[in-house]
């Protein structure tokens, strides 16, 4: 389920056709999208989720930004980017080989976009596997 939401101006050019959606208003993705919002906006999930991202910037600030790669980390609840002093690319790659899901966000910056539902424990192997993935970084670049 998505929207687009647009300047009047835009609004005005558009034309039946201009824009659609595979899934736009068919039953079983609007009660889909129903569930999930129930869920996500439910107080104890979020406060859940709240705790989890106050949990990972623990373990980001005690075993990443201390690393000798790491320029500066910075995010909230669970959205976080990592500048590195390396191609963030080279730290998406290598990510990759540890079986680390990163993306780029820039020339040097990493950024880590868990899912909601992660465990504390599926955290910890993300911090991990990250700390590990900055070393494999700096084994390349001394090579």
């Amino acid at each position: 389920m998505g929207a687009v939401l647009m300047t009047q101006a835009v609004a005005d050019v558009m034309a039946p056709g201009d824009h659609g959606s595979t899934f736009a208003a068919g039953p079983l993705i609007c009660q889909v999208a129903q569930v999930v919002l129930r869920r996500i906006s439910a107080p104890p999930f979020l406060a859940e989720v709240q705790a989890k991202g106050e949990y990972l910037a623990t373990r980001l600030s005690q075993h990443i930004r201390p690393h000798r790669l790491v320029r500066d980390v910075r995010g909230r609840g669970l959205i976080w980017g990592i500048e590195c002093d390396a191609e963030a690319l080279a730290v998406v790659n290598a990510a990759y080989r540890h079986g680390l899901l990163v993306c780029a966000a820039g020339t040097h910056v990493i950024r880590l976009l868990p899912p909601l539902i992660i465990t504390r424990a599926e955290l910890d192997e993300m911090v991990d596997k990250l700390a590990a993935t900055l070393e494999d970084v700096v084994q390349e670049m001394v090579a």
